[in-house]
């Protein structure tokens, strides 16, 4: 990308995006979280992803009772079909 575009003055610069990544990182270290695999259950199985199997739902749960729910799938080393 081109920074001599006048829009480019909205955006941060190198050494503010790394800043912020590095205040994430700092604050992701002080965060309590519990994670969970769950079992395979009654949900859509593969959430009309038919191209991998391997999928897992994960449950992430901090201290404070926010519970949040992921679905994980492996990747492959190959090109998606």
């Amino acid at each position: 990308m081109n920074g001599d575009f006048p829009e480019f003055q909205y955006y941060p610069g190198p050494e503010e995006v790394d800043a912020w990544v590095q205040s994430l990182w700092r604050k992701s270290e002080e965060v309590k979280c519990h994670t969970e695999m769950l079992p395979v259950n009654g949900f859509s199985f593969s959430l009309a992803i038919n191209h991998t199997k391997g999928f897992q739902y994960v449950k992430f749960a901090r201290d404070e009772g926010h519970v949040f729910y992921a679905y994980w799938q492996p990747t492959w080393s190959v090109p998606a079909p």
